[in-house]
Formats: structure tokens, sequence, C-alpha cells
């Protein structure tokens, strides 16, 4: 089972400790949870939808992505998990969060955080609210993981297909050849943007001399 279905399944029954109708006995559910949650490489949370996302639970894992334990992050005794997030990117986490949670959809999130030592680290965050019977939103229950390497490696291979005299790019098979991926190089060469060509599926091939189509469709 994924995150996101565990995390869909804590909201549909927030107290898997019951065992209702499953004929475990009480607690052993969240036993299991619980050793699932410790064998993840990330930090699972349950927190507040306030500004300092004051943590009401965290994982073990927290440790070794934040630098912190779970005792010094839950209720902001030591730091507040606001104030580990970067700066930069603490209002547009504010801004996605909230937008998911009005339309009751789960939230995907990239952004950067420091560590208790200071080191900046590229996090990817998935989560949901979890509502009352009125629908009032009491909690966001999700998962944060370390992608720094990832991000590392994706803006090494941005920089060395910039460098090479030749534009690589990626399209899905038919008649209009939609490109899903263009390096920047071609901006010097035909005045567009990487952007233009993956937004419009049509844009590479209207670009193509009326003469040429034919051929290059044959």
């Amino acid at each position: 089972m994924d995150v996101e279905s565990k995390l869909k399944q804590t909201e549909a029954d927030p107290d898997p400790s019951e065992g209702r109708g499953t004929g475990k006995e009480p607690g052993e559910d969240r036993e299991v949870l619980s050793t699932l949650i410790a064998g993840l490489p990330g930090m699972a949370y349950r927190c507040r939808n306030d500004e300092n996302w004051t943590m009401d639970f965290v994982s073990d894992g927290c440790f070794e992505l934040t630098g912190y334990r779970p005792d010094q992050l839950i209720g902001n005794r030591k730091v507040s998990f606001g104030q580990i997030m970067h700066p930069e990117d603490r209002e547009g986490v504010w801004r996605g969060v909230q937008e998911y949670v009005a339309n009751r959809t789960p939230y995907r999130l990239t952004y950067r955080i420091r560590t208790r030592s200071g080191k900046e680290r590229w996090v990817w965050e998935q989560g949901l609210g979890i509502y009352s019977g009125e629908g009032v939103l009491t909690a966001l229950v999700g998962f944060i993981s370390d992608i720094t390497e990832s991000k590392r490696n994706t803006e090494q291979l941005s920089m060395l297909l910039e460098s090479l005299p030749i534009v690589p790019f990626t399209c899905h098979p038919g008649r209009h050849f939609p490109v899903t991926f263009i390096a920047g190089a071609i901006q010097e060469i035909t005045g567009y943007s990487p952007e233009q060509f993956v937004e419009d599926a049509g844009f590479w091939f209207h670009r193509i001399h009326a003469e040429d189509r034919k051929r290059i469709l044959a």
C-alpha cells in the first residue's frame, strides 16, 4: 500500500486501534501502522493548519530529515516546522496547502528546508486534510521525504543538456508530435521558449515549413 492510500485510510478511520470488524485485537492495527511508518525513509506527521505547521505527531524519521527529535518539534517546543522551511518557500507552501484543502484534495509540494546543522535540503511532501463530521478542517496528515540527491542530479543533467551543441527533446508519437520536454537551447535557435513548445501540443508541428510537413509525416 502506498503512502497516499495509507493517508486516505487514516482519514476514513482515524483510530485504527479499535480494530472494528477486523477480528484483530485493539492496538494491533496501530502497531502495524507504526512499524510501516518507522520503515519509511522520511517523516510522517499530523499537524495543525497554522502558519507554524504546529506538529501534534511526527515519526522518528524527522531526526534524520531535519536534525531535530520528535519531542523538539511537537508543539513547537524547540522549533516549529515553519521555521525549518526555507524563508523563500514559506509563503508558496502556505498558499499551496490552503488551495488544496479548500478543494478537499491531497496536496503534493516541493520546497527547501534548513536542518538543525544549517544544511539546505530539498523535500517532497504529500498530505491531505482531516475533517470533522461537520466538515471543519481539524488537522493535516502527510509524509515528507528528502529529494536533495534527485534534485541535484536533475539540475546537473539540465546543465549538461544546455551545454550540448544540439537540442535534446522528447515527444509523444502522433500527428503533431506533441513535445513533453525540450532543452532551453531551442530559444536561441527559434526565438521561442521551451514552455511554448510544451504547453501547446501542436506548437512544434506548426513551426515546420508547410512544404516539409508531408515529407516528415510520410
